[in-house]
């Protein structure tokens, strides 16, 4: 009997290890795509401000570039 509790026993241990590895694995591949997807955004940003340019016409505030546009672009 005290063998098998052995058996038993060594093989929840391992399987615990196996299953720890696979988590920490998971929990890195996460990490990994939410840094990218930070760095992603925050490039994007950047990009859209800089190629964004600001005007005031009669109607409001118009944004021409990859920026958003509010009010109607009085430039004709």
């Amino acid at each position: 009997m005290a063998e098998i509790l052995e058996e038993i026993t060594r093989a929840l241990q391992t399987r615990d290890a196996s299953l720890q590895e696979w988590m920490d694995k998971a929990a890195a591949d996460l990490k990994a795509l939410k840094d990218g997807a930070q760095a992603q955004t925050v490039n994007t940003i950047s990009l859209g401000q800089q190629l964004a340019s600001t005007t005031e016409g009669r109607h409001g505030i118009t944004s021409t570039g990859a920026g958003i546009g509010l009010g109607r672009d009085d430039r004709r």
